[in-house]
């Protein structure tokens, strides 16, 4: 795995900006924080790295509050398929 090591600053900057963020995904919420995985582009490539955020309005915790440097990995975009399920469509009854 390819990782860089970016300053919390510069990494609130592409937060706050929105212009290199690809994905910005909540991928866990508990009763004081919520955890997000964040997908931005540097200089051509993908990087992923996550941050929290309080829960409520009573817990004051910003993106990377407690880390700096912010640890990124190299990501690359990979298209999968995705099979899902509906209901078949009801056959028509033929009277005989």
């Amino acid at each position: 795995m390819i990782k860089i090591t970016l300053p919390k600053d510069e990494m609130l900057a592409i937060l706050d900006s929105g212009a290199d963020v690809v994905r910005d995904q909540i991928v866990s919420h508990g009763r004081w924080t919520v955890g997000h995985e964040l997908i931005f582009r540097r200089d051509g490539k993908l990087y992923r790295t996550h941050y929290q955020r309080g829960a409520t309005e009573s817990q004051d915790e910003g993106p990377w509050e407690y880390t700096n440097p912010v640890i990124c990995t190299e990501v690359i975009a990979v298209e999968k398929t995705v099979v899902d399920y509906t209901n078949a469509p009801e056959a028509e009854v033929s009277a005989s």
